[in-house]
């Protein structure tokens, strides 16, 4: 019983990692700057993604990848992306293979005239508040997957040891 849950519970963060990171994603508007120009992602809960780069709009579709990466996909782009981390409003991803190359995408709701760096100021000042691990949904009654996952684990342990001492 042991190594089932032991086996199971590296299984279940991973997935519990993909699900905090398409709920982060999906039904908002997440932007990105970059040489002169604005991009717009707007992530569907069906894989599919509209992307609108200075008023011209582009389809395409992105998934989450057994081992956690975002894979993006377009007429104009085909990007593989590392989690790196997110705050309210902010996630930070890492073109995959690519050294110190950041792929920051805002919430322009959250971030204002996507001024990153005094949004960033004012977390540091504790004039916002700091959310301390991994992409999460704002909504105040949200519980993240991973405690749902975990307690979904211990009462299915509880359930197996009952029903193997009986």
């Amino acid at each position: 019983m042991s190594l089932l849950i032991q086996n199971l519970l590296p299984r279940l963060q991973k997935f519990a990692h993909r699900i905090e990171l398409k709920e982060a994603l999906v039904d908002r508007v997440w932007v990105i700057y970059g040489d002169g120009y604005q991009t717009e992602y707007e992530f569907e809960r069906n894989g599919e993604i509209a992307v609108t780069r200075n008023g011209i709009s582009y389809d395409g579709n992105w998934k989450i990848l057994g081992s956690g990466r975002l894979k993006i996909k377009t007429d104009f782009t085909n990007n593989t992306l590392e989690y790196s981390f997110g705050l309210s409003g902010l996630l930070v991803l890492k073109i995959s293979g690519v050294e110190n190359q950041p792929f920051l995408l805002f919430d322009p709701n959250k971030i204002i005239n996507g001024d990153i760096a005094r949004y960033l100021l004012e977390l540091e000042n504790g004039k916002k508040q700091r959310i301390p691990e991994g992409p999460v949904n704002t909504d105040d009654d949200w519980l993240p997957p991973t405690i749902m996952i975990i307690m979904i684990v211990v009462i299915i342990a509880v359930i197996f040891s009952n029903t193997i001492s009986k």
